[in-house]
Parts: C-alpha cells; structure tokens; sequence
C-alpha cells in the first residue's frame, strides 16, 4: 500500500479482502475513501473509516471518561472491562471501598518440598455484577470507561451486598478455622487402573493426599508372574474377576493450616535414604494405617474429593490460594 505521504506498507491478505468488502476500488484510482491505521492484535492494519468496526471503536473512545475515587459514585451502575477477562460489562455498581482476603506469594523450601501461601489482604473499590453474581475488585480504575446510571441500587441495597460480600471467601479468608474435606462426583476410574489418589483427613486438622497403588493377585501371582499357558487360558478381564486386592498406600502431600491460619502449606513426602554419598528420595512416604482407615480410604476412592475451609461463623467454602496475586473476583448466590 501506498501513502500519500510518500511511504509504502505492506498489509495482510485478510486485511485486503476486509477492505474490499467496505469500500470500492476503481481502476486508475485505487482504492476509495478515508482510512486510518488500527491495531489487530499485534498487527497493523488499515480501517476504513466508513466501516462498523471503525464506528463502534471510535464510539467507545468518544464515550469513555475518566473515573477517578472522588468521582465514584455508591449504588451507581459504569460500564468498564471485567478484571482479568476481556468482557465488558454495563452493570458495575459500586458499593464501596471492601477488604480483600486472600492466600497467595508462593514461596518455597526446597529442603522439606514445603510450599507456602501467606495471607494477603487489600482495600479496594469493589462493584457487584448483579446480572452475573460477581463481586470484581478494581485496583486501578482506568478499566472503567463512564457512568451508566446513578441510582442502579439504593443505599440499603448496597448495604445488603455488602454484608453478602462479607460472607464469601475473599470476604473472610482471615477467619478461617479448619480445613476438610468435601465429596464430589464419581470416580469411575477408580478401580480401573493400577493406582488412585484421594484425600484423608487427620485428627490434628490436616488433609493428606493419599495414593493407593493396587495390586491383583491370584493363587499369590500378579498377571506378569503367571505363566505362558495360565495366561493363554484366561483373558486379562477374567483373571481381573478371579483375584484378590492388596492395597498400599503412600502420603504424596500434606495440607496444613499454621501460623492460626494466616497461612496456608502443602509439603509433598517423600521417603529419604541414605547412601554411602549422600541422602536422597526414592518414592512417596507409605502410610502406615489401621484396617478401619485402610476400609475408609478405599471407600473413598470411589469419589473425588475437595479440599474445604470452614469458618469461625460457620461459612464453608473451597480452599483457594495462588502462586503470585489472588483474583479481585468472587461469585456470591
């Protein structure tokens, strides 16, 4: 393409073809009408001004204003993009300056394989979605583009989500009390395969991810220990009816709650040993259980579980927590 501003630039063939379709080219003259340079993506490309994707970017830009804190307005509804989405929503009401909790920042000890998530907390403007049942956290304002309405919500109803803000979880991650576990769907792939994992809760507030590794025996021999000829006489799924189960179970991580539960860690156990040179890990820790905790756990299989907090009013919610800043979004019922 040529400018008249004595340059050249190349452009895509889909930019071509987009052009072609929203104005005309003549013979002799090239192509007809306004364009200006636009961005798709990392691309640059030529817009025609006449075209609906021109209109509708150009109607947002003359549309947006600058929100500043002393402008925000409580219970009136701006239209601006989501946080860490690419949505945007004409719904944000704002109901006010929250405090946010969260567990994030991961850091690690390599020595023990102990993962660590402190409990973080942040005050910023906060906008319900009534629509979607979101709750969003803005640290920077310039995601808003303009007021919508003034009085989306009266000041009760801001109140009322307030206190719904109140009882989620990043309303009152600092309040929690103890973790557990929650049952889910079906596993039906546990009794498939050769090993599974689930969760176990122990009598000092801990959940530990447990892996049962399953061995079929028959008359005492596993299926690559039979010979030639009993092999050639059963099919695999036969021999899957006829034996018995022997189970083993291994701690592959230990979730915890310390510091009075401003903290969150999961350490992975491994078994040590000891060389002539040097103590290394050979393999997850085994669990050594009772037979009524081998039952429970083998029950367990059969479902996936969750790991849950509950809080010191009695909320429970889903354990989160990040490896770098927690998500200033939270859905509410």
């Amino acid at each position: 393409m040529y400018d008249p501003r004595d340059f050249e630039f190349e452009i895509s063939i889909e930019n071509l073809l987009y052009i072609l379709q929203e104005c005309t080219s003549s013979k002799g003259k090239g192509l007809e009408g306004k364009f200006v340079y636009a961005w798709s993506g990392k691309d640059l490309v030529l817009l025609p001004v006449d075209s609906l994707d021109y209109k509708m970017s150009k109607q947002l830009i003359d549309s947006t204003e600058k929100i500043t804190m002393k402008s925000l307005k409580i219970g009136a509804s701006y239209k601006g993009k989501v946080p860490n989405s690419k949505d945007i929503s004409n719904n944000l009401v704002y109901i006010g300056k929250m405090t946010w909790h969260g567990f994030a920042g991961m850091s690690i000890d390599c020595k023990d394989c102990n993962y660590n998530y402190k409990l973080v907390s942040k005050v910023v403007p906060t906008f319900v979605d009534i629509n979607k049942k979101h709750f969003y956290g803005y640290s920077s304002l310039t995601s808003l583009y303009h007021l919508v309405n003034e009085n989306t919500l009266s000041l009760s109803e801001v109140e009322d989500y307030k206190e719904k803000f109140l009882h989620t979880f990043h309303g009152e991650a600092d309040q929690i009390d103890k973790l557990f576990i929650v049952k889910g769907s079906k596993n039906r792939y546990f009794d498939v395969y050769g090993h599974c994992d689930t969760l176990y809760e122990t009598e000092n507030g801990e959940v530990m991810d447990i892996q049962i590794d399953i061995t079929r025996l028959l008359n005492n021999k596993t299926w690559s220990q039979l010979s030639y000829t009993e092999r050639q006489n059963m099919t695999i799924d036969e021999f899957n009816k006829k034996t018995t189960k022997r189970y083993k179970f291994y701690i592959t991580k230990v979730n915890r709650l310390t510091n009075d539960n401003k903290e969150f860690e999961y350490q992975y156990k491994y078994t040590k040993r000891e060389s002539r040179w040097s103590n290394y890990y050979d393999g997850f820790q085994e669990f050594a259980c009772s037979e009524e905790e081998a039952n429970l756990i083998i029950e367990r299989m059969k479902y996936h579980y969750s790991i849950w907090v509950k809080m010191k009013n009695g909320d429970e919610f889903p354990m989160q927590y990040d490896c770098r800043n927690f998500s200033l979004i939270e859905y509410f019922k």
